[in-house]
């Protein structure tokens, strides 16, 4: 991920982007990617309980999700409005996150005042003007990705033998709540195990339902990874062969 915002950053800042914008952009991304992944689960709730499957057992979660999006979203609302808001919410983070790391007595401090501070400069002027167009964006995104899951399902176990849309859309819903989890990547792993184990509850063979995940997976980074090389390669033949064309900052007016 450090890796990835890094070159992020390179291309944006190497194609006449710059630098404040192309931090703003990237900002925005990782924070509204937080917000739709807690956004998600509670969808699938509803998907779920919808098509008539049994949710209950998973209604905890999607309150949670819900507690955890209204909280995160207030408090992004006010480090927005404000730059007192963020400082004060920066000190009480500071705070909080500093006493959880000296009860196993590591010896250092985390300054998380000042990583709000960065990015509420970064991002307050682009979320103002675009947080709809950014909002509709990253759902997009994500219901891409649960139609290239769909697609796998029909396709291993045929149209006749797939469950409801709307119960495959909550099975993969829910399970975005593995993305949460830090060990992986993208939840690769994580995401997949709590995607089969409900599949599987709703009634998809277990070979199906693994096989789906796998085509899904390799559907999503396959060609991402390909596309991906294809354009690096690219951008750095274009830079050496027109030279950097990063832009400088133009000079505050009074």
């Amino acid at each position: 991920g450090a890796l990835g915002l890094g070159l992020q950053y390179a291309q944006l800042t190497s194609y006449k982007t710059t630098p404040t914008a192309a931090t703003a952009s990237i900002g925005a991304t990782g924070t509204w990617s937080v917000f739709v992944t807690l956004f998600l689960p509670v969808t699938g709730v509803v998907a779920l309980s919808a098509s008539g499957d049994a949710a209950g057992s998973y209604v905890k979660a999607a309150v949670l999700g819900v507690i955890a999006l209204v909280v995160v979203v207030g408090l992004f609302a006010l480090i927005l409005k404000s730059e007192k808001n963020a400082v004060r919410i920066g000190k009480v983070a500071d705070s909080i996150i500093n006493w959880c790391i000296h009860l196993f007595k590591k010896d250092k401090n985390v300054d998380v005042s000042t990583q709000i501070m960065t990015l509420r400069t970064d991002i307050v002027d682009l979320v103002k003007r675009r947080w709809h167009v950014i909002t509709i964006a990253q759902i997009s995104v994500s219901w891409a990705q649960f139609a290239i899951l769909y697609a796998a399902l029909v396709g291993v176990s045929g149209s006749a033998g797939t469950i409801p849309l709307l119960t495959a859309y909550g099975c993969w819903a829910v399970s975005q709540l593995g993305i949460l989890i830090p060990l992986t990547p993208g939840g690769l792993g994580t995401v997949d195990a709590v995607l089969i184990g409900l599949l599987t509850t709703m009634g998809v063979d277990n070979g199906a339902a693994t096989a789906a995940d796998l085509v899904w997976r390799a559907s999503s980074y396959i060609p991402q990874i390909c596309i991906g090389l294809i354009c690096i390669f690219y951008w750095r033949w274009d830079i050496r062969k027109h030279g950097d064309k990063k832009p400088t900052e133009a000079p505050a007016t009074a």
